[in-house]
């Protein structure tokens, strides 16, 4: 029998297959199956699990709100069963906000949405050498968490300065929000952008000079060549975008501090959700023409465009311009558009945008030597 995936409800295919709910799908056929045969919730030691009595494994369910020290045993009882702990379950230990301290036995396979969402009191993590997965929302809201570590001989994730990675290092996954600073290594290909969520006590951002995916500067993240703008990782009440920006991605800039932002000529497209724009005060856009703002950022997530771009902020757009922005998008949500005064641009490095460029060429002209020795 194999432990697949689990499913919100108990569900009888037939007499001989069963899905189950609160547990985990189990690839079996039982003759005159029972549901009661299948899961139970029981409690022991002050924790609540849900078990299953034919697998003899249990799923962490909950923790009462008041614990503050918290060790969980590889082996648990009831009514005379023994059952294997391996999985802590959605939201098993949220809003415990006095849990200063918590261990895992290394039976533990998985760590599921909001497991630890609001232990306001943690600071520090280990997980344990068989988890395999961790949801993305494990830690939301976690903000005392300073350091997540990885127990010895862990087959799928690493941690570097107490932030999470997977094995080769090559995904940042998740960043504790209590940090201050983090540098990130040379051999990280992919973030995963809500390893950023409610960070905001971030001093020093770094990228290792030899990592060919990523750059930063002054504490904003860009890919590579900087002509994407993905994450302002150090908040500040003004942000001043370098000229050569082509790019900005959701979310870039979307946190309540932001209050000023320069965007400059080079800027093509806007991600609707870039910035949190109904705290923003005041816009200076100096393009002559309006960049684009991608709406879709927001259909993505079921919002109303209009709803969620309501601003009083003031738009700063070229003199020359003000009648070409008030005709478009930007018209339609700004109710002042008024004339830029001048603005001393930064710009970026262009050298990584030329390296960029010939690496495509020389990629472009393999290619063709390619085609051109063995044909199509």
């Amino acid at each position: 029998m194999a432990a697949k995936e689990f499913k919100q409800e108990v569900v009888l295919v037939n007499e001989f297959e069963y899905k189950t709910g609160y547990i985990w799908q189990i690839d079996c056929k039982v003759k005159n199956l029972k549901i009661e045969d299948i899961m139970l919730k029981f409690e022991f030691d002050n924790v609540q699990y849900i078990g299953n009595e034919r697998e003899q494994i249990a799923k962490i369910d909950s923790v009462r709100d008041y614990a503050v020290i918290v060790t969980i045993p590889e082996i648990v009882y009831h009514e005379g069963k023994k059952f294997r702990v391996v999985s802590v379950g959605t939201s098993a230990f949220a809003h415990c906000k006095r849990l200063a301290s918590v261990t895992l036995p290394d039976s533990v396979t998985e760590i599921l949405d909001s497991a630890f969402m609001g232990c306001v009191s943690l600071k520090s993590f280990t997980v344990p050498k068989k988890v395999s997965s961790i949801s993305h929302s494990a830690f939301f809201m976690c903000s005392s968490l300073q350091s997540i570590e990885v127990a010895s001989g862990n087959e799928y994730f690493s941690s570097i300065d107490g932030v999470l990675y997977n094995k080769s290092q090559s995904s940042l996954l998740l960043c504790p929000i209590k940090k201050t600073s983090i540098t990130i290594p040379k051999t990280v290909e992919k973030i995963d952008f809500s390893c950023w969520s409610g960070l905001n006590h971030l001093k020093k951002v770094e990228v290792s000079e030899e990592n060919k995916c990523f750059s930063s500067i002054d504490g904003v993240l860009y890919n590579y060549s900087q002509t994407t703008l993905l994450k302002c990782l150090v908040h500040s009440a003004k942000v001043k975008i370098p000229n050569g920006v082509k790019i900005i991605k959701s979310n870039a800039c979307n946190y309540s501090e932001l209050h000023s932002v320069i965007i400059p000529p080079s800027v093509e497209t806007i991600a609707g959700k870039a910035f949190d724009w109904k705290n923003i005060k005041e816009i200076v856009c100096l393009s002559n023409q309006p960049p684009v703002i991608d709406k879709a950022d927001f259909f993505q997530d079921q919002y109303e465009w209009s709803d969620e771009f309501e601003t009083d902020a003031v738009l700063k757009v070229p003199q020359a311009s003000v009648n070409t922005y008030k005709k478009s998008d930007w018209g339609l949500y700004f109710k002042d558009i008024i004339p830029s005064p001048k603005v001393k641009l930064t710009s970026i490095d262009m050298s990584k945008q030329k390296e960029v460029a010939r690496e495509d060429k020389s990629k472009k002209n393999f290619s063709r030597w390619l085609k051109g020795v063995f044909g199509n």
